[in-house]
């Protein structure tokens, strides 16, 4: 028969100010991500608003914070405050890019030496769409460069979701190995209600939103009701599992 259980998945919930940070944090999210939704998919915000959400956080819980995309990072004038545990870039017009493993590699060793955050993996499930590296290909590197964390998520934010893109059978295969090198995994990309019900089958290590919690899509502010309806969703009993 099918039955609850608890879930031991967080919910990550990406904000842009301080103001959201609170809505956030009023409704149990597990980590509050920086970033500016108005400029792409790991839009970076910007520094005041980075270090404004960090002295709000950084008391009661883990802080994540977006950079924006590869081919864009000046790692040598970031200033990441050192409440920060962990960043994320993104590595769109990276896939006929051949030096984009050392570039990636390089910038992380600079991130990670000029401050206590470590650096996420990212991929794009979209990865055509964003002519950057696919999956799988992240994953690898990931694996043999031993990341602490692994994100999917979708490049372009069209209402597309993530598994328009990746059907759950082959996250499944990818978290999977991910977790057995003791990498933990996000899941991003539209992800709504009804899909983390699905999502959470997979057992990621977190989910993560914007546009669900938001009112009026994912420019519009956090609201701590919706971050509150997807934190019980998460981290209650309503993951159904198989029962034999």
């Amino acid at each position: 028969m099918m039955t609850g259980r608890k879930s031991s998945t967080g919910l990550l919930v990406s904000v842009r100010s301080a103001a959201e940070a609170w809505e956030a944090l009023r409704g149990g999210a597990d980590i509050i991500d920086v970033k500016e939704p108005a400029i792409g998919s790991l839009g970076a915000a910007s520094p005041d608003n980075l270090a404004a959400v960090a002295e709000v956080v950084q008391r009661c819980k883990t802080i994540s914070a977006a950079l924006g995309e590869l081919r864009d990072l000046d790692a040598e004038s970031m200033m990441i405050p050192a409440a920060v545990r962990w960043v994320k870039f993104g590595l769109s017009g990276c896939g006929t890019d051949p030096d984009w493993q050392r570039n990636m590699l390089s910038v992380r060793r600079r991130i990670e030496k000029r401050s206590p955050a470590k650096v996420v993996a990212v991929a794009y499930s979209d990865w055509q769409r964003a002519e950057s590296p696919s999956p799988r290909v992240v994953a690898q590197l990931a694996q043999e460069h031993r990341f602490e964390a692994f994100l999917i998520d979708t490049f372009v934010k069209d209402g597309t979701t993530l598994l328009d893109w990746i059907p759950s059978h082959v996250l499944r295969v990818l978290i999977s190995e991910l977790r057995s090198q003791g990498i933990r995994v996000a899941l991003a990309g539209s992800i709504g209600r009804t899909m983390i019900e699905e999502l959470l089958l997979l057992e990621p290590d977190w989910i993560a939103v914007r546009g669900a919690v938001c009112r009026g899509g994912r420019v519009g502010p956090v609201c701590s009701d919706k971050v509150l309806e997807l934190s019980r969703l998460v981290k209650g009993a309503f993951a159904c599992v198989e029962q034999s």
